[in-house]
């Protein structure tokens, strides 16, 4: 799998920030319309992979972003670069699991959600 970022909810020009600074490290990024959350993360990402439930949660519209095929210093490089270029952070950030793989993304919103709550 090609290191692929899943970008939900961008604005325009938070999107082109967020390619440009995947472009200076070879890194794919893949925008998901409102109507993909449905989807399970893993079929996002091309691996083909079934939902753990029949249950589909509503869409959201937050901004989230997905790793998938990236290595540790490869995200620690694009958060990296994204502080120098000034962009501020993108607060819900999740990294591709076996586990996941089979969440529909409102799923997985949902549980970044809680753990960012459980934080604060």
């Amino acid at each position: 799998m090609r290191p692929t970022i899943l970008a939900f909810n961008l604005s325009l020009a938070r999107l082109n920030l967020l390619k440009l600074a995947a472009i200076r490290l070879n890194l794919a990024v893949e925008t998901v319309q409102p109507l993909e959350q449905a989807r399970t993360v893993g079929d996002l990402f091309g691996l083909g992979t079934r939902a753990a439930t029949t249950h589909v949660p509503p869409v959201f519209d937050a901004e989230m972003l997905i790793f998938g095929g990236m290595e540790n210093q490869q995200i620690n490089a694009l958060l990296s670069t994204l502080r120098q270029m000034q962009v501020p952070p993108f607060p819900l950030k999740a990294i591709l699991t076996p586990t996941n793989a089979a969440w529909r993304c409102g799923e997985l919103y949902a549980e970044l959600c809680k753990e960012r709550q459980q934080f604060q």
